[in-house]
């Protein structure tokens, strides 16, 4: 069986407070997104110094990285204009910043 990926939208109301506090950390995840592929070249360096292996089992690629890179640049650009749209992956991380907090 095959499993595919879906969008699940539904209305929650958040205190002020959280929802900027998300803003800023799309606004911080952008400037490293964007540090990184500025410096992309020594991205790769540091990933595959540290052993980081693609899906494949294989060393990063200067390409590889740039290319995810810029669509996560995107994917953040977009998301800072949805101030109103907040992504799961987002209330994850937010939740475990929390929690590093305690």
């Amino acid at each position: 069986m095959e499993i595919a990926s879906a969008n699940v939208v539904f209305e929650h109301g958040f205190e002020a407070a959280t929802v900027e506090e998300i803003e800023t950390i799309r606004s911080v995840r952008l400037v490293y997104a964007e540090k990184m592929l500025m410096n992309v070249e020594a991205t790769v360096k540091q990933l595959n110094k540290r052993g980081a292996k693609d899906d494949q089992g294989q060393s990063f690629s200067v390409e590889t990285v740039r290319a995810e890179l810029s669509e996560r640049v995107k994917m953040l650009r977009s998301r800072l204009e949805q101030s109103n749209v907040i992504f799961a992956d987002e209330i994850e991380l937010y939740v475990d910043i929390l929690k590093g907090k305690e």
